[in-house]
This record gives structure tokens, sequence and C-alpha cells, in this order.
């Protein structure tokens, strides 16, 4: 008999799995994206100097 600790585990690591499969599919479709003829060159993203801010503030961080 599965106790309610149990149930929740399962559900969460269901919950992971679909969330990974979407990431894959997701990665996938990017490539094609990005080697299609729409997409030449530069930021895939306008929203991606937010990543590198955050990885610089990491990075400052851990050799400080």
């Amino acid at each position: 008999m599965k106790n309610k600790r149990n149930i929740v585990k399962e559900e969460y690591f269901k919950f992971v799995d679909q969330v990974r499969q979407e990431d894959f599919d997701l990665v996938e479709k990017l490539q094609k994206g990005l080697s299609s003829e729409a997409f030449t060159n530069g930021i895939f993203s306008p929203t991606e100097h937010a990543a590198v801010y955050f990885h610089e503030l990491i990075e400052n961080k851990l050799q400080n």
C-alpha cells in the first residue's frame, strides 16, 4: 500500500520527467530554428542580456 509520501514523490518525479521531456523537445526545435533562414546570427532573445548579467553576478560572488 502506498502512503501519502510515496504518492507525492511519484507525482513529483512524473512532473520532473514531463518538464525534462518538454525541455528536450524545445531544444530540438530551437536547434532547427537556429539553422533556418529566418535566423542568421546574433542574439536569439532580446532578454538574453539578463541571463548574462545573472551569471556575471554569480561569478563575482564566487570570486569574492
